[in-house]
């Protein structure tokens, strides 16, 4: 499991969301969804930063939205 610290930068108030974890490490410009106050959350991946010594990695993210209406986009509904 990869544990990133995850942080939102979709506004000028840049929000720490936590470690998360994932089975996978995300990769820029992919979607990963993160339960925000018990509502799944989908957010693109705009920067992975590597610490050089050991800290682990951060995941710099952009809001797009809310699981159940972005699926709804996508499928054209």
């Amino acid at each position: 499991m990869y544990e990133p610290m995850t942080v939102d930068i979709t506004t000028d108030e840049v929000v720490g969301l936590g470690r998360k974890q994932f089975k996978a490490h995300p990769r820029i410009g992919e979607w990963i969804e993160i339960d925000i106050d018990g509502i799944g959350t989908v957010f693109r991946v705009v920067m992975v930063g590597h610490s050089s010594d050991g800290h682990g990695s951060d995941l710099y993210v952009k809001r797009l939205g809310r699981t159940a209406e972005l699926i709804q986009t996508i499928k054209g509904k």
